[in-house]
């Protein structure tokens, strides 16, 4: 099972879809600035899952998380043993001026954190890379290119696959 938030890049439940696993969507509201309520997870999702997706600055509200969100995102990681991915790829736009906080300032030894990034979004240049210990990201390079390299689906897909297992 993977932990989705509800307004979310298509690219993320097609993928955990695509690997025949479920989706638990996590909710997101106006009023607390479209940032993931951690506390609105059941317990049965949240133990069952292996994987919990957030994406700041958002795709497509363009919500923006600070630091303290990615404490609790980890301690939530960090507590329930699922792997958290952060798709940090416009974190150079976002609205103030200065980039968005890296889920990685709040679990530095990367230790239940991986963050994709991408100069896509900056600098229209199709480059991706991810950040994170090797034993949690290491499904990437063992799956496959059954999808154009470009895609972005590739680069969620084949960490969705973990989520399966």
């Amino acid at each position: 099972m993977a932990l989705i938030p509800e307004i979310y890049y298509p690219v993320y439940a097609r993928s955990v879809w695509l690997v025949g696993a479920e989706v638990s969507w996590v909710p997101m509201r106006a009023n607390n600035g479209f940032v993931l309520d951690l506390d609105a997870i059941p317990e049965q999702d949240a133990q069952a899952a292996r994987v919990l997706i957030i994406n700041y600055p958002n795709n497509p509200t363009g919500a923006r998380a600070e630091r303290e969100f990615y404490d609790r995102a980890v301690a939530f990681a960090r507590r329930h043993n699922v792997l958290l991915i952060s798709d940090l790829a416009y974190s150079e736009l976002c609205y103030g001026g200065e980039p968005a906080p890296s889920a990685l300032e709040a679990d530095p030894e990367c230790e239940t954190t991986i963050e994709f990034h991408s100069c896509s979004k900056t600098f229209s240049i199709e480059l991706t890379w991810v950040m994170g210990q090797r034993p949690r990201y290491s499904t990437l390079h063992r799956m496959p290119w059954i999808i154009e390299p470009s895609s972005c689906l590739l680069r969620f897909g084949n960490i969705s696959i973990a989520a399966t297992r």
